[in-house]
């Protein structure tokens, strides 16, 4: 095995790859090869999603060679037509891949959420990226777009174009505003496939907000709907196919598993509450076992992992946390729940974030007085506006970006019947710039301080979120917590009321 140089983690180059492609012709041993350069690329740069990527690997490779037919991996490859990611968090997937077909250098392997390398959710800075994603429900808007284009240059075109959306992306409002026009213009080259490896951020995606009947609702836009077998590449290839011949957009909806590959990335509890590898780095023997099934894989041999699940840790655990350092979220997680015992009228709601926001531990206390909206942030807070009307103090949580930028409208429409809703807004400010722009919360502070009445907080240590919340709770007005902090103050347990929350 070759490594890229500078590092001592495991990476296949592109000569490597190409070598096992001119021996073999296997899509799947190319996929498991970029499933080995994905996971280094996540290590070096010590964040990243590891499950989704693993999953959609299958069909990104697929894909390319869909749209280079012929000329897949020769000297002169070349595609006819345009493919992006619209969940964007697959990016170590999508760059694997882009190094696979000569878009990326063996080096550029080692700069994934690096200053001046690769952006932690795609933006099109990067040669070869059509378009940004990372915002979830965007990508069929977006594939519409380049469809028009080519056809406004060229009416005859029917070049395809390919996007890939997630299972829980569906949840977005926009993937199902998107639909009827492009069944309306018949726009026959668009395909969309999305990641069915049905688990979401924490947990099961029917769990969270279950889609119903997909098939019904895509053959009632005038979709054109199928099924494959998301992790073969055969069959990937046949969807394709029948996809590309039909006269109306495609559907197709791929089955996988999350972190395939790997065979502990893939067990998950049918009762589990936390998905331990959507996301991070994992420890250095969980790397050094993950390697040596890829390798094995990409040698076309099957090797077992040499861990026992019924050994006790962590990382195999569905149903505790990742244990984590001492920041304002750890604070909220343990203070909210206490906050709920003393006020009966708090209900809370969170959009696939239970963990990432720290709502998880008073979901688990109060069930009744607890909302997973899922990936659907304007009908979140919708929802939050006529709790509020009737009695309630709603405290809706999202990644500030997100919360401020797609549910503005609905934020301002709650405050304009002059109710009290409070807004936690995480990662704000510049903090993720690992993850990139799609994820930094750079506007929320005008956008919040627009909205009549809207009180904008930001608390630095437990002390103050506690002294924060108490006041929040006593007055009328929507109050808007920015939740940037890190590591907290060390003096902030002096400050603390012994009792916990004041009242």
């Amino acid at each position: 095995m070759k490594a890229v140089s500078g590092t001592d983690l495991s990476f296949w180059t592109r000569e490597l790859l190409l070598e096992a492609w001119a021996d073999s012709e296997n899509l799947k041993i190319l996929a498991d090869g970029c499933r080995l350069n994905a996971l280094s690329s996540i290590q070096a740069a010590g964040s990243g999603h590891i499950g989704t990527s693993f999953s959609s690997l299958d069909i990104m490779v697929t894909v390319r060679k869909f749209l280079a037919n012929e000329s897949f991996l020769t000297p002169h490859h070349k595609e006819s037509g345009v493919f992006f990611s619209s969940k964007g968090h697959d990016a170590p997937a999508l760059y694997a891949v882009m190094h696979l077909i000569g878009q990326l250098d063996d080096s550029d392997l080692l700069k994934l959420r690096r200053l001046g390398g690769l952006p932690g959710h795609p933006e099109n800075i990067t040669p070869g990226v059509p378009t940004n994603t990372g915002s979830l429900g965007m990508g069929i808007s977006k594939a519409k777009g380049f469809v028009k284009a080519q056809r406004i240059d060229n009416p005859e075109s029917r070049i395809p174009v390919v996007v890939l959306l997630g299972d829980g992306e569906l949840q977005e409002g926009q993937i199902w505003e998107s639909m009827p026009g492009a069944s309306q213009h018949a726009f026959s080259e668009l395909i969309a496939i999305v990641d069915q490896n049905g688990i979401q951020s924490d947990t099961w995606t029917e769990c969270t907000l279950p889609l119903g009947d997909l098939r019904a609702r895509v053959d009632a836009l005038g979709w054109h709907y199928l099924e494959c077998e998301g992790n073969d590449p055969v069959d990937i290839g046949r969807a394709l196919k029948d996809a590309s011949a039909d006269p109306r957009p495609s559907f197709i909806v791929a089955k996988t598993s999350k972190g395939s590959g790997v065979t502990w990335m893939e067990d998950f509890d049918s009762t589990g509450d936390y998905y331990k590898f959507h996301s991070g780095v994992i420890a250095e023997d969980l790397y050094d076992d993950a390697v040596e099934q890829l390798i094995g894989s990409f040698n076309g041999e099957v090797l077992t992992s040499a861990f026992n699940r019924s050994v006790q840790r962590n990382e195999f655990d569905s149903r505790t946390p990742k244990p984590r350092a001492t920041s304002m979220l750890v604070h909220w997680e343990t203070l909210l729940p206490e906050v709920m015992q003393r006020h009966n009228d708090v209900v809370i709601l969170d959009g696939d974030l239970s963990y990432d926001t720290g709502t998880h531990l008073a979901r688990n206390s109060y069930p009744d007085r607890y909302v997973q909206a899922g990936i659907a942030e304007q009908d979140m807070v919708s929802m939050a506006g006529t709790l509020a009307l009737a009695g309630k103090t709603p405290m809706v949580h999202s990644f500030a970006t997100f919360l401020t930028m797609r549910a503005a409208e609905q934020i301002f429409n709650n405050a304009t019947e002059y109710s009290r809703v409070m807004y936690f807004g995480f990662l704000a400010g510049l903090v993720p710039s690992a993850p990139g722009f799609s994820h930094q919360a750079v506007t929320d502070v005008g956008l919040m301080s627009s909205v009549p009445r809207m009180v904008l907080i930001e608390p630095s240590c437990r002390a103050e979120l506690e002294k924060a919340v108490s006041w929040a709770l006593g007055q009328d007005n929507p109050v808007y917590f920015r939740m940037g902090g890190l590591a907290p103050l060390e003096n902030a347990a002096s400050l603390s009321s012994p009792g916990g929350l004041t009242t």
